[in-house]
């Protein structure tokens, strides 16, 4: 289980606090942030900010690719 926030490139800052995001699938295990170009429901590129409720062991193989560095995306403005 998890909660994922879409947020917009548009809208972060490099001093931007996530800390009190609130996570309503209940408590988090861990947080994983990725680089999405755009897709249908919110087509400006944004960042995928996903609260996990299960372990690193227990996610599927698709949660566990690489991602890029987000503190890089923002400094750069796009995909190093």
């Amino acid at each position: 289980m998890s909660t994922t926030y879409m947020v917009p490139l548009s809208l972060m800052t490099p001093d931007m606090n996530l800390a009190d995001l609130k996570a309503p699938a209940g408590t988090v295990d861990h947080v994983d942030m990725m680089y999405n170009a755009g897709h249908p429901g919110v087509a400006e590129p944004h960042v995928h900010i996903v609260l996990w409720n299960i372990p690193d062991g227990q996610l599927p193989p698709a949660a566990l690719k690489a991602l890029p560095d987000v503190a890089q995306i923002l400094k750069a403005g796009s995909l190093p």
